[in-house]
C-alpha cells in the first residue's frame, strides 16, 4: 500500500486530501471530501456524515444512489440500519447493545526493577452486542433475531474476560462457547496465560424435524492448541467435528522459519490429506526486517499436497510472482514420491525434489512489468508503492498462456483503450 497526502494553504492536517493505494488498483480517498472506497474500474461508495431522524448517522452510497444508513441511537441502548427493499419496500435491521461487568486480575512481569511482579486488577463495564433483530416483513408479527451471552460477573469476580459464551439464531439453535481456563476462579492469571485463553469446544443444540416429529440434538466441537517448544516455538490448533474428524493445523514461528512467522505451514484434514505452504517474501526496496517481530510481504511460493495414507504421494504446484504480487508462472507438477521432497532440520520443506513431470503450466505477462518477487529489491518505477506506476493498470493482463506437458491449450492477449 502507499499513501500520498497533498499540502494545502492552511495548518490543519484533517483537511489534507489523501489517497490510500493498494496493489490490485483499489484506493481510497478522503480529506478534503467524503471518503470514498473505489475498486480497479472506478465504482465506488461514498461514505458520508448525516443524520437520521434527529441522530447522528453514517450513509454507504454509491453513485446509482443505492445506499444504506446506520443511525446511532435511534432509541436507548439502539442502532438502526436503513435499507430498501423490493418494491421501495423501507427494510430496518435493529441492534441492541448491552453492558456486562468484567471483574478479573492478572500478575505481570516488569523491567524495571527486574523481575518485579505487579498485580493489576481488571473491574471494568463494557457495551456488547446483545441482539441483532432482522426487518419484519408484512407477513410476520413477530421479528426475527440473533442473540449473544457473555462471560460477565456473577460473584465477586467472574469465569472470564467478556468473551461470548452462547449465540442464539432465529431458528432457535443455540451455539455454547466453552473456554480454556473456564471454572477456574483463581482470581489472579499470569498474563502468559491469558494469551493462551481459548475456545475448547462448541455444543450446537438443535431440532432435528422429519416427518411432523421433533427431536432435540446436540453436535460438539473440541478445539486444542499447542505449542511445541522442541521445535522452536511451532503452534498447532485441532479441531474435532461431531463426526470425530480432526483438522490440524500448524503454524510456524520466527526462530523456525524466518520467512513464515506465524503463518500457517501446514494444513492436516480427517480425509488423509496434507497440504504444505513453502513460504517466500517480496522484500520492498530499502526494507529491512528483523524476523523477530515479522516478515515483509510474504507469499506461498510452493505448495505440496500429499497423500499420507497408503504408499504417500505428493503433488506440487508451483508459482512466480512479481513485485506487485501478480503471478506470472503456475507449474504444477504430477505424483511424486513424498519423501523425495527435499526438507530442512525442522522438517519444512525447501524446494522442488529432482525428477518431476509438468502436467500443466500458464505464464502471464502484464502491462505494468516488475522484477521477480524473489529477486533483488530494486527501485522498479512500476512498482506499487511509488508514485510513478500506473496503479490502474498494476494487475493488467498482456498476454495469457497456459499450456499441457506437450502443447500450448490456450494463448490470449489483451489490449486496452485510453478509457
Amino acid at each position: 500500500m502507499r499513501l500520498v497526502v497533498q499540502p494545502d494553504s492552511d495548518y490543519d492536517p484533517d483537511n489534507n486530501p489523501w489517497t490510500l493505494y493498494f496493489p490490485d488498483g483499489r484506493r481510497v480517498t478522503g480529506g478534503n471530501s467524503p471518503q470514498r472506497f473505489y475498486d480497479r474500474n472506478d465504482n465506488y461508495v461514498e461514505v458520508q456524515n448525516t443524520t437520521s431522524h434527529g441522530h447522528n448517522a453514517t450513509r454507504l452510497v454509491d453513485p446509482f444512489q443505492r445506499s444504506i444508513t446506520i443511525e446511532y441511537g435511534c432509541a436507548a441502548e439502539q442502532d438502526c440500519v436503513y435499507a430498501s427493499g423490493f418494491g421501495g419496500l423501507e427494510l430496518q435491521w435493529n441492534i441492541f447493545w448491552k453492558t456486562i461487568t468484567v471483574h478479573r486480575g492478572f500478575m505481570e512481569t516488569s523491567d524495571y526493577p527486574q523481575y518485579q511482579e505487579n498485580s493489576w486488577a481488571v473491574g471494568e463495564d463494557f457495551k456488547v452486542l446483545d441482539r441483532i433483530q432482522l426487518p419484519l416483513l408484512p407477513s410476520q408479527t413477530t421479528p426475527l433475531e440473533y442473540s449473544f451471552d457473555y462471560h460477565k460477573v456473577n460473584t465477586a469476580y467472574n469465569y472470564g474476560w467478556g468473551e461470548v459464551s452462547t449465540i442464539t439464531i432465529p431458528s432457535d439453535a443455540s451455539a455454547v462457547y466453552t473456554y480454556s481456563y473456564e471454572g477456574d476462579m483463581t482470581y489472579s492469571k499470569w498474563y502468559s496465560v491469558l494469551h493462551r485463553f481459548y475456545p475448547k469446544q462448541k455444543d450446537l443444540h438443535y431440532h432435528l424435524e422429519y416427518n411432523n416429529t421433533t427431536t432435540e440434538a446436540t453436535d460438539t466441537w473440541l478445539y486444542r492448541i499447542a505449542v511445541d517448544t522442541a521445535t522452536l516455538g511451532v503452534y498447532t490448533s485441532e479441531v474435532q467435528a461431531p463426526h470425530g474428524g480432526i483438522t490440524r493445523t500448524t503454524f510456524s514461528s520466527p526462530f523456525a522459519h524466518p520467512s513464515a512467522d506465524y503463518l500457517v505451514t501446514k494444513t492436516e484434514t480427517p480425509d488423509g490429506k496434507a497440504v504444505e505452504n513453502l513460504w517466500r517474501e517480496n522484500m520492498p526496496y530499502g526494507f529491512q526486517i528483523d524476523h523477530i517481530y515479522g516478515s515483509a510481504n510474504p507469499f506461498v511460493k510452493t505448495q505440496f499436497t500429499t497423500v499420507t495414507v497408503g504408499n504417500q504421494q505428493t503433488a506440487i504446484k508451483d508459482s512466480h510472482y512479481d513485485k506487485n504480487g501478480n503471478v506470472t508462472q503456475t507449474s504444477e507438477y504430477d505424483w511424486t514420491a513424498a519423501g523425495s521432497v527435499p526438507r530442512d532440520g525442522n522438517g519444512y520443506p525447501t524446494g522442488l525434489p529432482s525428477g518431476l513431470t509438468t502436467l500443466r503450466g500458464s505464464v502471464q505477462t502484464y502491462f505494468t512489468p516488475t522484477g521477480d518477487a524473489e529477486g533483488t529489491p530494486t527501485n522498479d518505477p512500476n512498482a506499487y508503492h511509488l508514485k510513478t506506476s500506473d496503479r490502474a493498470l498494476l494487475n493488467a493482463l498482456t498476454q495469457q498462456e497456459v499450456a499441457s506437458a506437450s502443447q500450448t491449450v490456450s494463448h490470449s492477449e489483451y489490449i486496452y483503450d485510453n478509457g
